[in-house]
């Protein structure tokens, strides 16, 4: 026959084993570990106090030495735009008092012709100069046959996208050994080449610089040709303005084109 206290006596026992064997348990639980990862903060790309902020940054050529053009390839469609409702034109001739701070180019863009067109119809003998409160006589516009439907040109291939940081503009134009080669033009009180030149334009307006660098070879033939014509050297992406002369100057005014759509 079983004795009660002797399973009493057992139970205080065990119950005692359990009790010290969780306090020991408690006592062999490691800390929560602390993280020693340490948090990166973001570069804000300022830049040193040493440097003239008013010098264009370029990215030096040893910079792109070594790298090579990524292969790319099209895949699918571009995505169709929506449809936009074309401006209305004007169907007859205006008048135009020229005011105070006006430009024979001002002039044009406001009313949507070309500055020869006003040139021509007014027998303007020096377009520079502009009389003010003179009466000119502004033609209507000639409309222009619409574009095509389709997108001669992806938004990809537009931008300066991240594929454009394996491009070696400065290999490519050595390459050709054309008079872009030897190209040198003083930016913003830089002297700079012309592959710098088109590096520069390209990240400043966030554009393809090859496809500045193939429109600067189909308006002027910079890219392949020794001696281009003196009206190409002068205004090689074909804009002809006061003070726009030299690849800087043109360059950027495509790129803002290109931008503009």
């Amino acid at each position: 026959m079983s004795n009660p206290d002797l399973f009493s006596l057992k139970d205080r026992n065990i119950a005692s084993a359990l009790l010290f064997v969780a306090f020991l348990a408690g006592c062999s639980i490691s800390p929560t570990p602390i993280s020693t990862t340490r948090l990166i903060e973001p570069w804000l790309g300022l830049l040193p106090a040493s440097q003239d902020e008013s010098e264009p940054s370029q990215l030096s050529r040893g910079e792109n030495q070594g790298t090579q053009s990524l292969p790319m390839a099209v895949i699918g469609t571009p995505t169709p735009d929506p449809f936009r409702e074309p401006p209305q034109l004007r169907t007859e001739a205006e008048s135009y008092i020229v005011q105070p701070g006006d430009s024979l180019n001002s002039i044009a863009i406001r009313f949507g012709v070309s500055a020869n067109q006003i040139v021509q119809a007014n027998a303007i003998l020096n377009p520079d100069i502009l009389s003010v409160w003179q009466a000119l006589y502004i033609p209507a516009p000639q409309p222009q046959p619409p574009g095509p439907s389709h997108k001669i040109l992806p938004d990809s291939e537009l931008v300066f996208g991240p594929a454009n940081r394996y491009v070696d503009i400065y290999s490519v134009v050595d390459h050709w050994y054309g008079y872009l080669r030897g190209y040198v033009e003083e930016v913003e009180g830089v002297e700079m080449s012309g592959a710098g030149i088109i590096h520069l334009v390209a990240r400043r307006y966030s554009v393809n610089p090859l496809l500045l660098l193939g429109l600067l070879e189909y308006q002027g033939g910079w890219l392949t040709q020794h001696e281009p014509s003196p009206q190409s050297r002068l205004y090689p992406m074909g804009y002809v303005a006061y003070s726009w002369e030299g690849l800087f100057p043109q360059l950027s005014w495509a790129a803002d084109q290109l931008n503009l759509g």
